[in-house]
């Protein structure tokens, strides 16, 4: 079953139409230190992401964690992309990344 991690609004993330991208800081979002922005995408499976609600369409998103940035151990930023399930319902996403720094 699919399940509504760490819903969030597009309107909290900056957005660029022209490079297909949200970012967000992680503190900006609610995020404190140690804590990580994504959650249990399935009950039944290891995948993890994010979700998105959009207000003005209403629609509800879902995004896995493609990629973890390190430096030295340290996060710097986690990108994710729409699952499977998102892109046949919304295939204009095709191409769209979400980052959350890590600050």
């Amino acid at each position: 079953m699919q399940l509504n991690p760490h819903i969030r609004l597009t309107l909290d993330f900056t957005c660029n139409t022209e490079h297909k991208y949200f970012s967000a800081m992680a503190s900006d979002l609610g995020f404190r230190a140690g804590m990580e922005p994504f959650g249990p995408l399935y009950d039944d499976a290891c995948d993890v992401g994010i979700t998105l609600d959009n207000p003005e369409t209403g629609n509800r998103t879902h995004w896995y964690l493609k990629d973890t940035a390190t430096d030295e151990g340290d996060v710097m930023l986690w990108k994710f992309v729409p699952t499977h399930e998102t892109l046949r319902a919304h295939p204009r996403l095709a191409g769209w990344y979400i980052t959350i720094f890590n600050d």
